[in-house]
C-alpha cells in the first residue's frame, strides 16, 4: 500500500516537473508520460528486481509516437541512442554474466531511441555514478556483500529522467558528452 502512496506522490511531482519545464506543450506530454512510465519501472524494479516488457514496450511507444510530434532529435541520431548504452551493457553482461539484467538494458535501449545517443549517455552515466555510490555504501556499512545484487533499475531511471529534464543545459555546458 505504501508503494501506491510513493507512486503517486512521484507522480505528482512529475507533472510539476513537466509543467514548469516544458509548460503544456507537446514535448511536456511526451516528457510526462515518459516520467510517469520510469517511476513504475522504478517501483517494480525495487519490489522485485524485474523490469516487465509492457513497460519497456510502452517506452517505445511513446518514443516513436515523439517522431511525429519532437523534432528535436533526429531519427539517426534516436537509433544511434538505440545502441550507445546498451550494446555495451550486453557486452559487459557477456563478460561477466549477471551483471545486468535484460530489463535493464532494454530499458537504455528505449532511453536511447527517445533521448538521443548524447543524453543516453549522461543518462547511463548518471544512473551508474548513483549505482556505485550507492554499492559503495552497501559494502562500506557491511549490508551487503560482493555477491550479492540490487535492482538497478531505479539508478537508471533517475538518470534517465535527469537526461530528460535537464539534459539539454548539461549536454551543451559539458559538450564532450
Amino acid at each position: 500500500m505504501k508503494e501506491k502512496y510513493a507512486t503517486a506522490l512521484l507522480v505528482c511531482f512529475a507533472a510539476i516537473i513537466s509543467i514548469w519545464r516544458f509548460s503544456f506543450t507537446a514535448e511536456g506530454l511526451f516528457i510526462f508520460l515518459w516520467l510517469c512510465i520510469l517511476i513504475r519501472i522504478a517501483v517494480t524494479d525495487l519490489l522485485s528486481m524485474h523490469i516487465p516488457d509492457r513497460y519497456i514496450f510502452c517506452l517505445f511507444a511513446v518514443s516513436g509516437l515523439s517522431l511525429f510530434v519532437l523534432p528535436d532529435a533526429a531519427p539517426g541520431d534516436r537509433l544511434l541512442g538505440l545502441v550507445s548504452v546498451s550494446l555495451p551493457m550486453i557486452l559487459a553482461d557477456l563478460l561477466v554474466p549477471g551483471g545486468f539484467g535484460g530489463g535493464d538494458i532494454k530499458l537504455m535501449a528505449a532511453a536511447g531511441f527517445f533521448l538521443g545517443w548524447r543524453k543516453n549517455l549522461l543518462a547511463a552515466a548518471l544512473g551508474l555514478l548513483a549505482a556505485g555510490i550507492y554499492s559503495g555504501y552497501l559494502l562500506a556499512s557491511r549490508r551487503a556483500g560482493l555477491k550479492d545484487a540490487f535492482a538497478l533499475g531505479p539508478f537508471l531511471c533517475g538518470g534517465i529522467s535527469t537526461a530528460l529534464v535537464a539534459g539539454d543545459q548539461l549536454v551543451i555546458k559539458y559538450p564532450l558528452l
